[in-house]
């Protein structure tokens, strides 16, 4: 289990040395990854852990991507009901 956590913090690592993932999206995967439960006698390769952390990363990103929308969205409308108001 140990070595599962510690190729995980180097891929992180190296991925965010690439920058291929930013500071944020490195602290969130820490956190996704200290709360994972994963059994001691589960083997993980680093195949296996980059492509996990790469699914996350991407499903994050889509989240995120889902919510800027809908703040985007709701900015304007907000801009459209004070245009309203000035009517």
């Amino acid at each position: 289990m140990q070595t599962y956590y510690k190729l995980a913090f180097q891929t992180l690592k190296n991925f965010y040395d690439l920058k291929l993932i930013s500071e944020v999206e490195k602290t969130q995967m820490k956190e996704l990854i200290l709360n994972q439960s994963v059994h001691s006698d589960v083997e993980m390769n680093l195949d296996q852990i980059s492509k996990f952390i790469l699914q996350k990363i991407k499903k994050l990103r889509q989240s995120n991507k889902k919510l800027d929308k809908k703040q985007d969205s709701l900015i304007s409308i907000e801009e459209e009901t004070d245009e309203d108001d000035f009517r």
